[in-house]
C-alpha cells in the first residue's frame, strides 16, 4: 500500500514538504501541493503557487500539484504553466469544503451539480496530456449522492481516485462514512486511495481491517492532519521507524529546520511566527499540558520569545 502526504492549505508548502522528506521521509510515496487556483483570463498563476512548484524547491521528491477549478480552460492553462517544471501528474481538488470555494461551485461545491461535473471532466480529458487524479468527497449534503458521483468518475481514465468519505457539509466533523469507501472498492475498477482521520498506526489498522472483505484493497492511503500532528507517522507506519513518538530532539530538529526555511522564504518575524504557530497548534496535541504550553507560543511577538516558549515545551518532554 502506498502512503501519501495530503495537501493542507497554508501548511504543506515546499518548506514543510522538504523538511518532512529530509527528516522523516522514508515510506512517503507522494506529496501533494496545496491547491493552485489558475487565472487564465489574467494570464497568470498565483506567484506563491509558482514558487511552491519550482523544480529547485522540489528536488528528489515526488510531488503532485493540485488544481482548484471548475473550468476546463483554466485547467488547461494551469497544465501549460506547470508541466514545463517536469510534472506529469495533476490532481483535481473536488474536496475542499470552504464556503468561499464551494459557493463558486469549486472544490466539493462542484459535487452539487453532477451534470456540470461530468461536462468539466469530459472537457479536461479531451485535451490533457497529463495523468490526472482526483481528490473528492462523497457528496455535497448527503452520502446518498455518492453512487451517482462515482458513476461519473468511472467514465474517465483516472490515475487515481482519492476519497475522503465525508460530504461537504460535514467538513471534518463526525465519523467518516466507511461504507461509502467500501462501496467504491466493490464497484469501481479505478485505483482508490483512502483519506480521513488517520492519526496513528492503530487508526490505519482499524481502517484496513474494515476493508478486509471488500472485492479489492485500497491502493494507497493519504494522511494530512495526522502528519502535521506527527510528521514521523508515515515513517513509523511503513516500518522505517521503531516508534511513533517524537522525542524532544526530533521536535527541535524539525521545528528549527522549519523556522530556518520560513526565514528564507518570508520577510520579518511576524509571517514566520504565524507559520510556526500554526504548525505547533498540531505538533503539540500529544504533549501533556499542551494547552498551557501552546498559549506561550501563541503569545510570542518576536522570534526570541517564540524560541523561549519552544524550549519550555521541549523541556516538558525531555
Amino acid at each position: 500500500m502506498k502512503l501519501y502526504l495530503a495537501p493542507l492549505e497554508g501548511i504543506t508548502g515546499y518548506v514543510f514538504r522538504n523538511t518532512v522528506h529530509e527528516q522523516f521521509g522514508r515510506g512517503i510515496d507522494k506529496y501533494f501541493t496545496p491547491f493552485i487556483e489558475p487565472h487564465p483570463h489574467k494570464k497568470c498563476m498565483p506567484s506563491r503557487a509558482v514558487n511552491d512548484i519550482r523544480s529547485e524547491h522540489n528536488r528528489d521528491i515526488c510531488v503532485v500539484p493540485q488544481i482548484l477549478t471548475n473550468s476546463a480552460e483554466a485547467f488547461a492553462y494551469a497544465e501549460r504553466e506547470i508541466t514545463p517544471y517536469g510534472y506529469k501528474e495533476l490532481n483535481i481538488n473536488l474536496g475542499c469544503p470552504s464556503g468561499t470555494v464551494t459557493s463558486k461551485f469549486r472544490g466539493s461545491g462542484l459535487l452539487q451539480d453532477i451534470t456540470m461535473l461530468d461536462e468539466f471532466l469530459a472537457a479536461v480529458f479531451e485535451t490533457s496530456e497529463c495523468d490526472i487524479s482526483i481528490k473528492t468527497r462523497i457528496g455535497y449534503s448527503n452520502p446518498d449522492e455518492w453512487p451517482k458521483i462515482l458513476e461519473i468518475y468511472k467514465k474517465y481514465p483516472l490515475k487515481e481516485l482519492i476519497i475522503h468519505p465525508r460530504v461537504r457539509e460535514e467538513f471534518y466533523n463526525g465519523t467518516v462514512h466507511y461504507d461509502a469507501f467500501k462501496y467504491a472498492l466493490d464497484n469501481c475498477e479505478l485505483p482508490l486511495c483512502y483519506n480521513g482521520d488517520i492519526n496513528s498506526k492503530e487508526d490505519l489498522d482499524k481502517i484496513t481491517e474494515l476493508f478486509d472483505h471488500c472485492r479489492k484493497a485500497p491502493a494507497a492511503v493519504m494522511i494530512g492532519r495526522g502528519m502535521v500532528r506527527n510528521p514521523a507517522l508515515i515513517e513509523y507506519i511503513s516500518g522505517n521507524r521503531p516508534e511513533s513518538r517524537l522525542t524532544a530532539e526530533d521536535l527541535k530538529r524539525f521545528t528549527d529546520a522549519l523556522t530556518a526555511g520560513y526565514k528564507e522564504l518570508l520577510s520579518g518575524d511576524t509571517p514566520v511566527l504565524h507559520k510556526m504557530k500554526e504548525v505547533w497548534s498540531w505538533l503539540i496535541l500529544d504533549i501533556p499540558n499542551h494547552d498551557k504550553l501552546l498559549k506561550k507560543i501563541v503569545k510570542s511577538k518576536k522570534i526570541s520569545d517564540y524560541e523561549s516558549a519552544v524550549q519550555e515545551v521541549l523541556r516538558s518532554i525531555a
